[in-house]
């Protein structure tokens, strides 16, 4: 679409408008769509980065101290942003890097049989696992609640009024059946 149907910088003969740089209505609703794309974006931006200000400061300001001080935390044992204590992150994660691609080796090379295997049987200890914890939950003595439980009360006074509750119902019950067949 040729951009000057998009944005009217000079009046066509065509249109009818108060004045010549006025847009059509097609032409804000593009305006409007790029904008709220442009506002939501900013929206975004600024309220859904990472809540740690370590991390805020290491988008905004560069560091290699902070990001030192993410990756080994704060219990350093070295000052943070030492060549030193840099050396020693990046040797940890090449280490960690090799450890994977060792992992990854060994299982690629498993038949795919064995690989079921081996997950069936992580599947059995993590249920055994939990078969264990459930055992050892601890007895405790239930106290049935006051008030209605479904059982006829111990107490015979309380017996004597549900009684009379009861009568007092079961006639306000026939007399309504008597009002409506009359």
């Amino acid at each position: 679409m040729p951009v000057a149907t998009l944005l009217p910088f000079t009046a066509t003969p065509n249109r009818k408008s108060a004045s010549p740089t006025s847009f059509r209505l097609t032409e804000k609703f593009i305006l409007l769509l790029v904008f709220s794309a442009f506002i939501t974006l900013c929206f975004g931006a600024i309220f859904f980065l990472p809540d740690s200000s370590k991390l805020l400061s290491g988008v905004f300001f560069h560091s290699s101290a902070v990001e030192t001080n993410t990756r080994t935390g704060p219990d350093s044992s070295s000052e943070s942003g030492s060549p030193g204590n840099d050396d020693r992150v990046l040797a940890k994660i090449r280490k960690d890097h090799e450890e994977a691609l060792l992992e990854a080796k060994d299982t690629l090379k498993k038949q795919p049989d064995e690989i079921k295997q081996d997950i069936l049987n992580d599947k059995g200890k993590v249920a055994n696992e939990i078969e264990k914890d459930v055992n050892h939950l601890p007895f405790i003595e239930y106290h049935r609640p006051p008030g209605a439980t479904g059982h006829e009360p111990v107490d015979p006074e309380t017996r004597e009024r549900r009684a009379k509750i009861k009568e007092d119902v079961g006639q306000v019950r026939l007399q309504a059946l008597s009002r409506n067949l009359h």
